[in-house]
């Protein structure tokens, strides 16, 4: 191939000229097109903007109407046996026996467990016959007194004897003292001899010495005498000795009979027996508790109420009447009770019904508790087919004011603003229903529910949803009325 053949061949000249002519030709139209639209849109007249219709706020409402309501304080507590009493021994030793499952009903003084006993009835057996000897020791003592209190008498007898023989030994002797002297005057008259006075005088000496061995009888009887006193007063030293020993043998065996007897461990109270706290053979301490007996026909439950109520339940209060007469004149004192057992949760969230119970105010405490400022209320609950246990944590109502007419609406009817709460009514205008705005004086809540005191009256239409950006006085359109479909009407 030749170098020339390989060249570029240059463009004929009349093509450049060609396009620089169509550049122009399209610029030149777009000018003249955006001339024409601004031309055409200066010549038309202005249009007038007419806005929108604007749709009506659907709502929906509920008539109020008055009903009872009742203020409650609902709070936490626990279920508490009437009474729990401990089965305790009052004497240690090892545990023998129970007598009662556990869990089992038992009433009360029912024998529960028992002791053993072995070691205090061998020496119970020891002490009683100790006792039967002793038994016989007083036998013999009595019959030693016996015997000494006749020895007694009859030496006071032979005392006696003896002291009517002195008393004739004295008698015979002045009788031959007068006969002696008699005798001697004779003699000395020559009446009588010598002979005769002699005589005399020998019986005078008899006589005298049988009254000096009348005296040593007497002294020998008075100490005969002093000797069977004593004899006496030791007989009598020994049977009151064995009878002191017998006394002191019978306390000795009435305390192991008590022993014996407390052995048996009996329930202090009616109720059911819970758990062994101690196996059978294990050795136990005096007061130690080896099972526990719960009452659970009655229960309490107590809750710990804040100071602004508890005076509430108190229904014997002239203050509280008053202050409820003049700051709620709708409503009057009405104390009741009862104790919520919360219901199984629920897979969807919260908890089923639960179980309630009545309950009654058995006490009210007469000082706060310093921590928390809050005064205990004790329920008391019975418990029936004790279905209830120690322990058990439940939810304490009680109510305390009571309002026969009582304005209540749905909370989510309610608008929380810096003005305070209000709610939303329709009312009927110029047949339309419109939006207005109610300033309330709310005063409880419960669950869902709120209490009004003004500014709701009864009959007027509450709305209960959708009042969401409504101003008074802007039209709505009810949709739903007491739960019922409205006819659908508005603008």
């Amino acid at each position: 191939m030749s170098a020339a053949s390989s060249s570029t061949t240059p463009p004929p000249a009349g093509n450049g000229r060609m396009r620089s002519a169509i550049s122009w030709i399209v610029t030149l139209f777009l000018v003249g097109l955006i001339v024409a639209v601004v031309l055409f849109g200066a010549s038309r007249e202005e249009l007038e903007v007419v806005p929108p219709k604007r749709r009506l706020a659907n709502v929906e409402v509920a008539t109020v109407k008055p009903r009872t309501y009742r203020e409650v304080l609902e709070l936490p507590a626990r279920v508490e046996a009437r009474e729990v009493a401990a089965v305790t021994p009052e004497f240690g030793g090892k545990l023998a026996s129970w007598h009662v499952a556990e869990g089992a009903r038992v009433a009360r003084g029912q024998r529960v467990a028992e002791l053993d006993t072995e070691l205090l009835r061998a020496e119970l057996g020891e002490l009683q016959t100790r006792k039967r000897s002793a038994e016989l020791g007083v036998q013999l003592a009595q019959a030693g007194l016996a015997t000494a209190r006749a020895g007694l008498e009859s030496t006071r007898q032979g005392a006696e004897v003896q002291a009517l023989t002195l008393e004739g030994a004295r008698a015979d002797r002045d009788l031959a003292e007068t006969e002696f002297q008699r005798m001697q005057s004779l003699v000395e008259q020559g009446v009588m001899d010598q002979a005769r006075l002699d005589t005399v005088r020998n019986a005078r000496t008899q006589a005298e010495i049988r009254v000096n061995t009348s005296v040593e009888g007497v002294a020998g009887a008075e100490l005969a005498i002093r000797s069977a006193e004593a004899r006496v007063v030791e007989a009598r030293a020994a049977e009151e000795v064995a009878r002191s020993a017998i006394a002191e043998l019978d306390a000795a065996i009435a305390g192991l009979e008590l022993r014996i007897d407390k052995a048996v461990l009996r329930a202090p109270i009616a109720g059911r027996l819970e758990e062994y706290l101690v196996e059978a053979g294990e050795v136990v301490q005096n007061g130690t508790p080896v099972a526990r007996v719960y009452d659970l026909a009655t229960l309490r439950a107590v809750v710990n109420v804040p100071d602004r109520y508890v005076a509430f339940l108190d229904r014997d209060n002239p203050a509280v009447a008053e202050y409820i007469r003049l700051e709620r004149p709708q409503a009057h004192q009405e104390v009741a009770a009862s104790v919520r057992i919360p219901g199984l949760p629920k897979l969807t969230g919260g908890e089923g019904q639960g179980l309630e119970l009545p309950a009654r105010v058995a006490r009210i405490a007469q000082a706060a508790d310093a921590d928390s400022n809050t005064f205990a209320v004790e329920l008391a609950v019975d418990n029936p087919g004790e279905a209830l246990k120690h322990g058990v944590i439940v939810r304490g109502r009680i109510a305390y004011l009571t309002y026969p007419e009582a304005i209540v609406i749905p909370v989510r009817a309610v608008q929380v603003t810096d003005a305070g709460p209000r709610v939303i009514v329709v009312v009927r205008e110029d047949g339309r229903d419109v939006a207005r705005v109610r300033d309330i004086e709310p005063s409880s809540v419960q669950g869902d529910e709120l209490l009004v005191l003004a500014g709701l009256e009864a009959g007027e239409r509450l709305v209960v949803s959708g009042w969401k950006g409504l101003v008074s006085g802007e039209p709505v359109q009810v949709l739903l009325e007491d739960g019922v479909q409205a006819a659908v009407g508005g603008e």
